[in-house]
């Protein structure tokens, strides 16, 4: 994209960091892939089960870069933890996840009401959006499965990176498309 956003930290191992959820968008509509949805995210770090973090019921500190697991230097690189039974790394710390949705405080409520149902909220101009997963210098607490973040999209954050997805839309049914 012609852009290093989380210089100092140029190196390839390591996630990419301090970027805005427009830079994220325009990245995914060049390339092909998309944001994933609040839920999508949700669903991939709790790797099939529902506990407080992908791993289980408590955040160890040999399963993540956050505040009160390791030492908050700075970004990991990517494969530094083990991954969940998904797969996935780091979905709990390093860095704090850009999704698709625009911020909703009501939108998991609205979930309880439709059962199955992907909550999505779609983004307006520049309110708030959905920030998962926690940064460095999160406490575990807030880098559970379920904690929800939001930011401005047109801003850069340091500790805020995207985990991009291959979006096929088959099947998925969101609160939007049930109205």
């Amino acid at each position: 994209m012609g852009i290093a956003p989380s210089a100092p930290y140029a190196d390839d191992s390591l996630p990419v960091a301090n970027v805005s959820w427009f830079e994220c968008e325009r990245y995914c509509r060049e390339t092909g892939l998309d944001l994933p949805t609040e839920a999508q995210w949700e669903y991939a770090c709790r790797s099939g089960k529902q506990t407080a973090f992908g791993y289980g019921e408590q955040l160890r500190r040999d399963q993540a870069n956050c505040a009160n697991t390791s030492d908050p230097d700075g970004l990991v690189a990517v494969d530094s933890f083990p991954p969940t039974s998904f797969g996935l790394h780091n979905m709990h710390g390093n860095v704090a996840e850009w999704c698709k949705d625009g911020y909703d405080t009501d939108a998991y409520d609205r979930r309880a009401v439709q059962v199955n149902v992907d909550p999505f909220v779609a983004p307006s101009g520049n309110e708030p959006r959905v920030v998962r997963g926690g940064d460095q210098g999160t406490p575990a607490g807030a880098c559970l499965c379920g904690y929800r973040s939001s930011c401005a999209p047109q801003t850069p954050y340091y500790g805020t990176g995207f985990r991009p997805v291959l979006n096929l839309h088959v099947g998925t049914k969101t609160a939007r498309s049930e109205e």
